[in-house]
């Protein structure tokens, strides 16, 4: 995919499926999409709304700052070379076995797929203590698939997809219970944010889950949505 030509003056961008502040940020040429963008004035109210820069929603808006033209000195008729640092972002999955127990100490490789760095192979890693797994990836990685070594089972991660739990939408919020639910393996039908009785099913699911692994809780939904949302751990 190209990259957007870097705007002289700030730009508002609409968010789609799929973004999340460093992608976009990187194809305007902002590689310290934290500082650069996210922390800027104009995204503010953006960052009261969702919090989180990986999580946005689609029609959400981000402003892009216009780059500031740097000034580097050398000498004439000499070849000089410019690095420029990729932007790099950090992935962070907890991979759990169909009873919900963490696979520990794991062996695995991901293939990475990235809009300008294309594909390329993570190999000779292993999940933690907790089942947990840490990969630095270009911040325009939009899917990584991780295969179990020892199994042979493949997990497929579409990256910048997932959907912040927005309490003032009630069908994003569904949506994005559809998502984390279905990660867990309690969920099985479209991700499309309707109330269906497999979703309603499912949720039930997950809070009966929660109550024995935390000795009860509450039963209303609000609730649950909540403990969702730190279960899942975003």
């Amino acid at each position: 995919m190209p990259r957007t030509p870097p705007p002289t003056k700030g730009v508002n961008v609409k968010i789609k499926a799929g973004d999340w502040v460093g992608n976009v940020a990187a194809k305007y040429g902002h590689l310290n999409w934290n500082a650069s963008v996210w922390a800027a004035e104009e995204n503010q109210a953006l960052r009261v709304k969702r919090h989180d820069p990986h999580l946005l929603a689609p029609n959400d808006q981000l402003f892009i700052p216009g780059l500031k033209p740097r000034d580097e000195s050398g000498a004439t008729e000499v070849l000089h070379v410019f690095r420029l640092r990729a932007g790099r972002a950090m992935l962070r999955v907890r991979v759990l076995n169909s009873t919900g127990q963490p696979l520990v100490r794991v062996d695995y490789e991901m293939q990475v797929e990235a809009n300008q760095g294309g594909r390329f192979t993570q190999s000779n890693t292993t999940t933690d203590e907790e089942g947990v797994l840490e990969e630095w990836l270009p911040v325009d990685a939009v899917k990584a698939v991780m295969r179990l070594k020892e199994s042979g089972d493949e997990i497929e991660l579409n990256l910048g997809h997932l959907d912040p739990l927005d309490r003032n939408d009630e069908r994003l919020t569904c949506k994005a219970a559809q998502q984390r639910l279905q990660a867990l393996g309690l969920y099985n039908g479209p991700v499309d944010g309707s109330q269906s009785e497999t979703y309603t099913g499912a949720l039930a699911a997950f809070r009966e889950m929660w109550q024995r692994q935390n000795g009860g809780g509450t039963e209303s939904d609000a609730e649950t949505l909540q403990n969702l949302q730190d279960y899942f751990g975003c």
